[in-house]
């Protein structure tokens, strides 16, 4: 498979690791469906689907490729509560650890709790979804389980900027 992703990963590991043998890695772990979603490079996604068929897992890997992808390019998890968008970036943290050790190169340059910093200064966070929390924030974002954020109005206006 041949795709954004693939070129991104080897960009940030100077070009030792081919897109070509990137992207079959990626084929080997993850299903069609999760692929397409990886694919798609549209503005704005939205995916709706059953519970625990590898949402989390899909958007780590998501994640980590954008914040590949160019140098300081900033991703943000949020979620309804704190434990959730920790949970995400425990999945987007997973990956770079299997990318790290598959490809024998660093990925990581710092991880804490919250925080994920690759090699080229990209990072990727981890925010409970509130009007407080997201004032400030660029980026990519994610945003899961919003339907049940509480005080969505507040929080979507102050994540309005960032998306626009």
């Amino acid at each position: 498979m041949d795709f954004w992703g693939s070129q991104a990963v080897s960009r940030l590991f100077g070009g030792a690791i081919p897109p070509k043998e990137f992207g079959g890695l990626l084929e080997y772990i993850l299903y069609p469906f999760q692929l397409r979603l990886l694919a798609d490079q549209g503005r704005f996604r939205a995916w709706e689907s059953a519970r625990q068929i590898g949402k989390s897992f899909t958007l780590g890997v998501d994640a980590v490729l954008a914040a590949a992808s160019a140098p300081k390019r900033h991703q943000t998890f949020f979620a309804a509560s704190e434990r959730q968008s920790l949970e995400l970036l425990d999945k987007a943290r997973a990956h770079v650890s299997v990318f790290e050790q598959v490809f024998k190169r660093k990925m990581a340059k710092r991880s804490t709790a919250t925080l994920i910093e690759l090699v080229n200064g990209s990072k990727i966070r981890a925010l409970p979804a509130n009007g407080r929390t997201a004032r400030g924030v660029s980026g990519d974002i994610y945003l899961d389980e919003f339907a049940h954020v509480q005080g969505d109005k507040a929080f979507w206006t102050a994540v309005l900027p960032i998306i626009t």
